[in-house]
């Protein structure tokens, strides 16, 4: 019986491994074919791990090993921009020359592994590089590809930029197994790393959702929405996959003099969780945040952490460590208010007030929110002689 139990086990882990991929993560790539690629210079040839050295290729025309026909088991490209690989997907998959009738029938044994290396993305509008569509022409319609790893080397940063969104239900048709991501997090500055396997329910979720989000049901705006647009003090844009009517949004002024003369709207929240490391400096980074994602207004919910230096208005702080005790505040696309108070860990002593600067000594837990429906911004107020917090509730109602 002993016997029987591990023999079952043994299988139930190869056929999982076999079917999702679960312990791949990398693959060694060996020199197996010859590849014949045509380029710019025309006709070349390459070592199936070697022909990333001719970057932009057109097209894969024939692998070969001895004269003889040969099948890849693992193959790396490169690309110098996301419109180059599109290029190369769209003449490659001409004439049903798919690129995965050059790699090795699925009755192998061995998977088969396509690596593909970008040097910048620049993701404007709706301009995504998880397309379904794109994905199953690199991959083919019989699933001899079964890991396709994405190597992004440079990921343009611009206020034009769009949230990549990649949905479950779309891993589950597209047709690699495994889809591994590694690209630079702007907003975290360093490298991150996003693993999508097929056939499983709920997807790892992304560690920079500032470019890349996998899509719950929550955020799928009533399961139907693919992507909603605000334009400033015009309308608000919602393409659905079914008929819906949106009205135009009625904004509502509520200027300083206005705020307590009815009751406060109430607001859905989109959050925002951030680890800053050691060295980074805190607000240049909220606004680098915003812009990326193209956020009109937010406010911090919490932060925990250490400083080891802070500019205040009133004072300079430079020793090397400063706990935080409270840190708050609001941001626009103009101007920031934020507030705080740091305590010395050795005295107790605290210091607070207004902020222009605060560098991060110890990893920063930092939690920002975005009001869905209400931005705001700075006016003049001839009682203060300064700038003040004014709102715009956004209402739309939605039809189905």
């Amino acid at each position: 019986m002993t016997i029987i139990f591990y023999s079952s086990l043994f299988y139930l882990i190869y056929f999982l491994n076999k079917t999702i991929g679960l312990s791949y993560t990398d693959y060694d790539g060996k020199i197996e074919c010859s590849v014949r690629i045509e380029t710019d210079n025309g006709f070349e040839t390459c070592f199936n791990n070697e022909c990333s050295n001719y970057k932009d290729p057109w097209r894969i025309v024939d692998t070969y090993s001895d004269n003889q026909r040969c099948y890849l088991h693992y193959l790396k490209l490169s690309f110098s921009n996301y419109d180059q690989l599109i290029v190369f997907i769209e003449l490659q998959t001409t004439n049903n020359n798919s690129l995965e009738n050059f790699f090795a029938p699925d009755q192998d044994s061995q998977r088969c592994f396509l690596e593909i290396e970008i040097d910048h993305i620049y993701p404007f509008n709706s301009h995504y590089f998880l397309r379904q569509d794109i994905l199953n022409k690199l991959g083919g319609i019989q699933g001899r590809i079964h890991i396709l790893q994405l190597k992004i080397k440079h990921w343009y940063r611009s206020i034009r930029s769009v949230i990549q969104f990649v949905e479950n239900d779309m891993i589950q048709r597209q047709p690699f197994q495994q889809i591994i991501i590694s690209y630079p997090c702007n907003i975290l500055q360093t490298r991150t790393q996003l693993i999508l396997i097929k056939y499983l329910k709920y997807q790892e979720q992304s560690t920079c959702p500032t470019q890349i989000k996998i899509m719950s049901d929550k955020d799928k705006f009533n399961s139907n929405y693919e992507k909603i647009k605000f334009q400033e003090n015009e309308s608000i844009e919602i393409h659905k996959t079914e008929n819906i009517s949106v009205n135009k949004p009625n904004i509502i002024f509520d200027s300083f003099n206005q705020s307590f003369s009815e009751t406060p709207a109430s607001t859905d929240l989109r959050c925002y969780p951030l680890r800053l490391d050691p060295g980074v400096e805190l607000i240049s980074t909220i606004i680098a945040l915003m812009e990326d994602v193209a956020i009109q207004s937010l406010f911090i919910l919490t932060c925990v952490g250490t400083l080891s230096q802070c500019s205040l208005n009133s004072c300079q702080l430079t020793k090397k460590e400063y706990e935080i005790v409270s840190l708050s505040g609001t941001f626009d696309k103009e101007s920031h208010n934020i507030m705080d108070s740091f305590a010395d860990p050795q005295t107790g002593t605290l210091v607070g007030g207004r902020i222009r600067s605060v560098t991060v000594h110890t990893p920063c837990e930092l939690m920002l929110a975005e009001l869905l429906e209400c931005i705001f911004f700075r006016e003049f107020d001839s009682r203060t002689g300064e700038k003040e917090l004014t709102k715009k509730i956004i209402n739309f109602s939605i039809k189905v």
